[in-house]
């Protein structure tokens, strides 16, 4: 799904509020890291997913590494890190 039908769907399945909420809990996470997994239980909630995830990528090393996730096993993303960060074809081709 692409990020823009992603905002297009959260945004009719939420009330003002809840996505002024959601919105407010983002900000927050971005100066506060630790508050990163209670943003992303709420973004898996207002889109009825099980996970959510804050990943990155690194176009001059070509590495990808989840930030930060809600519901995932360890273990997987540890493993998305070291193997499978730097096979993201999505990023790959993005540049």
């Amino acid at each position: 799904m692409r990020l823009g039908a992603m905002s297009a769907e959260l945004h009719e399945q939420t009330t003002p509020e809840g996505f002024q909420a959601l919105l407010g809990s983002v900000y927050e996470a971005a100066t506060a890291s630790e508050k990163w997994p209670a943003a992303l239980r709420l973004l898996a909630d207002r889109l009825e997913s099980h996970v959510a995830v804050l990943a990155s990528y690194d176009f001059e090393s070509e590495t990808g590494r989840i930030e930060h996730a809600f519901n995932v096993d360890e273990r997987l993303v540890r493993l998305y890190s070291r193997r499978f960060g730097a096979a993201n074809p999505w990023m790959r081709h993005a540049a």
